[in-house]
């Protein structure tokens, strides 16, 4: 009987280790499956991330041991108490822990499976709004590249029909080749390059020989010569089509200043081909034409914007103006300051989809494309913070409904065992009146039976007797109790 009771003693200790094992599983795994969701979506900068992650570590380490330490206690006091227990009550201590244990396996079940079903549910959720988001920016830099390519081109066009077998290029050419014009020619020159003008909105209009001398403009004077603009001349008359140069900032007469994107365009006498008489220069406005391209938006946001920026050296240019600054287009910032910069990671020659931070320091996810035919580039990013805010919605109403189905679950299992421990204990009643039924009705046949009967132990010593018994040998009861059954 001993070594039953221990044997019983030692598998609900197991049983109650093992209990204790897949609880520490289940709340182990919610930790880590949770904990760092949290910390990213709450924490935007990684650095602190990391920080919080060491300490996150520590305290769970901490509150595992002083949970080790109760457990341990625990099982010492237990232990103690169920050593100076009878048999009966171990038995009967078995019969709960056997009771409890079913009970509680399904209850860690059920919170893995919650746990796991809402971590996988916002994984996918979270997948498809990232590329939702990143549908959204490469749709939109791509029709905007489409635009400021076709804006491109609509220029290039115009101004090689202007050129190319032109009556003015033939003009021209009698006024470099005479060295002189008649009078009326030269207004008409003039008449028509203010016709070129008018019919586009371009800036001003100048016109200049093979030898880079300007003979005619439409402003007050002629451009200044950059240090570009012989090269950008010299390229149209080799190309024999339309060449751009670079963005610069134009000073008017009156003190204001402009964007300007030059525009050279051969003069072909006989059209394309045939030989250069002079080149006209067009002085685009992009501030009236290319910047509302880059700068309208086709959905609503706070932080969604395009930029067009190109590589200058060991620097990045930004072409055009940042979102709501004014003043900031053809701005710089150097590459190798700003390793982390969208743009500095494109002008690195990096397209497509890329994270990294923007002008203001902020955590942004953009998409990026090249412009054909130029060394330009163009990104439509927007903040990773309204990115994730929608997610993080999403994850609390995840959470939300994953502990309401955990509570429903919970209750459902709870009013399970509850019923399923009342119909054990009525079945354990109806049993031990059973019991007790038979129990007084052998001990009223042993009392008024007709044959003597002896309850005796194992060493023969008497432990009841009847009273046939007692009639019979001249005891007493309590004489018979105790006596051997030798005697």
């Amino acid at each position: 009987m001993n070594s039953n009771h221990k044997e019983s003693l030692g598998q609900r200790w197991r049983n109650k280790a093992l209990i204790y094992a897949l609880i520490y599983l289940a709340l182990a795994s919610l930790w880590i499956l949770f904990s760092g969701k949290a910390l990213y979506l709450l924490v935007d900068s990684a650095e602190l991330r990391g920080t919080l992650e060491i300490y996150k570590g520590w305290l769970f380490v901490l509150l595992t041991s002083l949970a080790l330490y109760a457990l341990l206690r625990t099982w010492q006091n237990e232990y103690t108490d169920h050593s100076s227990q009878d048999r009966d009550q171990t038995s009967k201590n078995d019969s709960t822990v056997s009771k409890i244990q079913l009970p509680a396996a399904y209850f860690i079940g059920l919170m893995l499976i919650v746990a796991a079903g809402g971590y996988l549910v916002f994984e996918n959720l979270k997948s498809n709004q990232t590329q939702r988001i990143e549908l959204n920016l490469s749709t939109v830099a791509t029709l905007k590249a489409e635009q400021i390519n076709g804006w491109l081109r609509h220029n290039a066009n115009f101004a090689a029909a202007a050129g190319n077998g032109s009556h003015l290029a033939s003009s021209f050419a009698d006024w470099t080749s005479d060295g002189k014009l008649h009078k009326q020619k030269a207004e008409w020159i003039r008449t028509r390059l203010d016709l070129l003008r008018q019919s586009y909105p371009y800036g001003e209009i100048t016109l200049f020989d093979l030898s880079g001398h300007a003979y005619m403009t439409t402003g007050e004077k002629p451009p200044d010569v950059a240090d570009h603009l012989p090269t950008l001349l010299q390229q149209a008359v080799d190309s024999r089509q339309p060449v751009f140069g670079q963005m610069h900032w134009h000073d008017k007469p009156d003190g204001t200043r402009t964007v300007s994107l030059p525009m050279a365009a051969p003069l072909l006498t006989s059209g394309v081909g045939g030989v250069a008489s002079g080149v006209l220069l067009f002085e685009l406005n992009p501030e009236k034409n290319l910047f509302p391209i880059i700068e309208s938006w086709l959905t609503p946001s706070q932080s969604l914007e395009t930029i067009l920026f190109r590589r200058d050296g060991d620097d990045v240019m930004f072409l055009s103006a940042q979102r709501n600054q004014n003043g900031t287009a053809l701005t710089k910032v150097e590459i190798e300051a700003n390793p982390t910069l969208l743009s500095v990671q494109a002008a690195k020659g990096k397209v497509g989809i890329i994270s990294g931070t923007d002008y203001r320091g902020m955590s942004v996810t953009g998409y990026v494309v090249k412009i054909p035919g130029t060394d330009w580039l163009i990104a439509t990013k927007i903040d990773t913070d309204e990115i994730e805010h929608p997610v993080r919605q999403l994850a609390i109403n995840i959470a939300l409904t994953a502990l309401l189905l955990a509570l429903v679950g919970s209750l459902s299992l709870f009013f399970w065992w509850r019923q399923r421990r009342a119909r054990y204990e009525s079945a354990q009643l109806k049993a031990e009146l059973h019991q007790q039924a038979l129990i007084n009705q052998v001990d009223y046949l042993s009392k008024y039976a007709n044959d003597i009967i002896l309850l005796m132990d194992e060493n023969g010593l008497i432990i009841d007797a009847n009273d046939r018994a007692q009639a019979a040998y001249g005891y007493a009861h309590y004489e018979l109790v105790g006596r051997s059954i030798r005697d």
